[in-house]
């Protein structure tokens, strides 16, 4: 389960901020151990009104770990800029998303 917490209006509908649990990540630099959320942003087709009822929702699946085109991230604890070279995904479970009332878009 991913947990909604936040929605902000982006562009003509919301943007969702989507976490679920955290990971433990062994520095590079000093080898100690420490935690990273997991969280994601997703486009959602509602209105600002609705950002309210989503904050607190959970739906069912996952967030992956996913390469991505390496970012600078400062660690606000340690002061230091990161080169990170992954961020997360959200995919839906269970695999069979009829059961999630999910729409196929396609061409017409």
């Amino acid at each position: 389960m991913v947990k909604i917490t936040n929605a902000a209006p982006e562009g003509e509908g919301l943007e969702l901020e989507l976490t679920a649990g955290c990971e433990v990540v062994e520095c590079q630099v000093t080898g100690e151990p420490f935690l990273v959320a997991k969280a994601c942003r997703v486009p959602a087709g509602s209105n600002a009104e609705s950002a309210a009822l989503l904050r607190g929702a959970t739906l069912p699946g996952i967030l992956v770990k996913v390469a991505v085109e390496p970012y600078q991230y400062r660690d606000p604890s340690t002061k230091r800029t990161l080169t990170l070279r992954h961020g997360y995904a959200y995919k839906p479970h269970p695999r069979d998303e009829t059961q999630l009332g999910l729409t196929q878009v396609g061409e017409t």
